[in-house]
C-alpha cells in the first residue's frame, strides 16, 4: 500500500517497477533458477500449491 501511495497509484500492477521486476520474462526466469537451486526442482510426487 506504502509503494502504490507513495507512485499515486490504485492498482499496484500499476506501478512503473511492477513490470519491470515482477512480470518481464528474464527476471521471471532467473527467479525460478534461484528457486531450484535453493529448493530443488518440484517431482511429480510433491503438491504444486503448498
Amino acid at each position: 500500500m506504502e509503494k502504490m501511495d507513495e507512485a499515486g497509484v490504485k492498482c499496484i500492477a500499476e506501478h512503473t517497477g511492477f513490470k519491470a521486476n515482477c512480470i518481464h520474462p528474464d527476471v521471471i526466469e532467473i527467479s525460478f533458477y534461484e528457486f531450484l537451486d535453493v529448493h530443488g526442482p518440484i517431482g511429480d510426487e510433491e503438491p504444486i500449491h503448498e
